[in-house]
């Protein structure tokens, strides 16, 4: 598969994950009403949710403490890590959940850099998802080391503190760049690739 034809700016950066929740089905000797209170429900324009989904519209038993979704009209988020992130899409019975930084939510050139890592034991990135790599805060006076890089990379301008600077995007991964001789301080990898022009996030570290 060859790097994507897609322009900086349609850069999307969200997870998908599997999930593992025990499913728990609920006791015959449950009130017909509790039972009811749990219904598949809808939050934002997400559909037919449930367990181990939960909403403050519904009681907390419904769901697993980690998965309260808060529902703001199509605004889904979630908290994870301490950290708020835009729900794209979840499905219960595939047991799927693609998030976003809301942070890097609608553009390409983040405010600030934080480091976020989800290492939750029941979350594993699904098998669609491959290695990719961003490079920022790097010198716009330096080149790329060697020509296969060029064709493996988008270059686009991201400045840091209205200093000019330049970023790089590759689906090869970082083993083709020598983040020294491009000047750049800041770096995420170990981000995955999904369909339709999308970046899936993974960690992200600084140097």
């Amino acid at each position: 598969m060859g790097p994507p034809s897609v322009l900086p700016h349609q850069l999307v950066f969200f997870n998908t994950f599997f999930f593992f929740i025990l499913w728990l089905a609920p006791h015959f000797a449950i009130a017909d009403e509790q039972f009811s209170a749990c219904e598949p429900f809808n939050c934002g324009n997400i559909t037919n949710l449930s367990y181990p989904f939960w909403s403050n519209s519904r009681p907390q038993f419904c769901g697993h403490p980690r998965f309260k979704l808060d529902c703001e009209g199509d605004n889904v988020t979630i908290n994870m890590a301490s950290k708020n992130f835009h729900v794209i899409d979840a499905h219960s019975n595939a047991r799927t959940l693609t998030i976003a930084r809301m942070d890097l939510w609608g553009t390409k050139c983040p405010r600030e850099f934080q480091n976020i890592t989800l290492d939750y034991p029941f979350f594993n990135y699904t098998s669609n998802d491959v290695n990719s790599t961003i490079l920022y805060d790097c010198d716009p006076s330096e080149s790329m080391p060697n020509p296969v890089n060029l064709s493996s990379a988008t270059i686009f301008n991201c400045p840091i503190n209205s200093n000019p600077r330049q970023a790089y995007f590759s689906l090869v991964g970082d083993r083709w760049f020598n983040k020294t001789a491009l000047g750049c301080r800041i770096w995420i990898t170990s981000c995955s690739w999904g369909g339709s022009g999308k970046i899936l996030k993974g960690c992200h570290r600084s140097c």
